[in-house]
């Protein structure tokens, strides 16, 4: 290789690095002597037509993990704020189908059909209550597993935030199935 051949890279690498030409060649990293990619005081960007000097601006990436956290915990209280009416729910429709086969006495007057709830605490009752909601959290799981991959494409295609409602959708729609089947049981 000839030393015109080397100067002509050298200068194509240093067009390349430019912010204003932007091509297939341009280097996706720039090279920085920090450990983090931000430059230091020293090492700003030059702009040789103004003659200033620029220094990048450190990235966002504390606030962007407190948010993540601060979401993942506002789900998860909002998840666990629903569990409590929900297992009351599930414990009253199994108590009522259990009394329907064994002492009908004790079930209240038609539509609400209640039952004291010291009579729903029996073994029986309880493994019940126990094994519906384990099969409500594996038949929940079953979507997630399912629709990753084609919500993974639909979102390349439609966007991330059309594709987040649907998920939302999902567990409103999951919310009133338990709902409902408690309602109708």
């Amino acid at each position: 290789m000839s030393s015109d051949n080397l100067d002509s890279t050298a200068e194509a690498a240093d067009e390349s690095s430019s912010p204003s030409r932007v091509d297939e060649n341009t280097p996706l990293l720039r090279a920085s002597s920090s450990r983090c990619g931000i430059p230091r005081e020293d090492e700003g960007a030059h702009n040789d037509a103004t003659g200033t000097h620029r220094t990048k601006k450190a990235p966002h990436y504390p606030y962007v993990i407190i948010l993540v956290f601060l979401l993942s915990f506002v789900a998860d209280v909002g998840g666990s704020l629903v569990d409590t009416p929900e297992i009351q729910l599930l414990e009253m429709a199994v108590c009522r189908y259990y009394y329907r086969q064994h002492d009908p006495r004790v079930i209240g007057e038609p539509p609400l059909s209640y039952i004291d709830e010291r009579l729903c605490k029996r073994n029986e009752i309880q493994a019940e209550l126990a094994y519906v909601r384990a099969l409500k959290s594996l038949l929940m799981t079953i979507p997630g597993m399912a629709f990753t991959i084609p919500y993974d494409l639909l979102a390349d295609k439609i966007g991330r935030k059309p594709v987040l409602f649907l998920g939302m959708l999902g567990q409103v729609l999951a919310y009133l199935w338990v709902l409902v089947t408690c309602y109708f049981h």
